[in-house]
């Protein structure tokens, strides 16, 4: 080696360490606030980088993955809550509960890794409680604690008219958790 490519190495050689170390710091970063069910736009926010760049280098890291997690859907439910618009957060549950039936044990492990938070307690409970319900029914138990029922009985089809109905309907684990919903809404989405 000449003695210029020597001095090189020597003054720049820590330099690419401390580049590697960093854009593994980077990832990880990337990483935690995605499994928390940050936008790829927050995240970039928080980074330093665009959306475009933190969807490449999910994409990269996690090539394989083309269903969101169901902390990624409370991320989207909380938005919805945020606009007003209920109905279409109660969609996003749906989704979140066909995609727990349909993934394989592998792909549901990574689905459920996060607790989902959607920064409402009844919302919480109620998704919390969908991948509780997936997990038992594929005999698998979760990382996190499961929800507790709430203080007071919650009827997501507010209509007092529907509400006999709605307990006659209602899936029995979600009731235990005062959730009042027609049990067929969630297995038909």
């Amino acid at each position: 080696m000449t003695d210029a490519r020597k001095r090189l190495a020597e003054r720049y050689g820590s330099a690419a360490a401390a580049l590697e170390s960093a854009r593994a710091h980077m990832n990880a970063a990337i990483d935690e606030a995605s499994d928390a069910g940050l936008s790829q736009r927050e995240i970039g926010r928080i980074v330093g980088h665009s959306q475009p760049e933190i969807r490449r280098r999910l994409l990269r890291r996690r090539p394989s993955r083309t269903w969101p997690t169901m902390s990624e859907y409370a991320h989207g439910i909380a938005a919805e809550l945020r606009s007003g618009d209920t109905d279409f957060a109660f969609r996003l549950v749906q989704q979140g509960a066909a995609t727990a039936r349909d993934l394989g044990n592998a792909e549901f492990a990574d689905f459920a890794r996060v607790k989902p938070l959607t920064g409402d307690e009844r919302w919480d409970t109620l998704v919390q409680a969908v991948v509780l319900l997936a997990a038992r029914r594929r005999g698998r138990d979760i990382a996190w604690a499961p929800p507790s029922p709430l203080s007071e009985e919650w009827f997501i089809v507010p209509d007092e008219i529907l509400r006999e109905r709605t307990r006659r309907l209602a899936q029995p684990d979600l009731a235990a958790l005062n959730i009042w919903v027609d049990a067929r809404s969630l297995e038909t989405a």
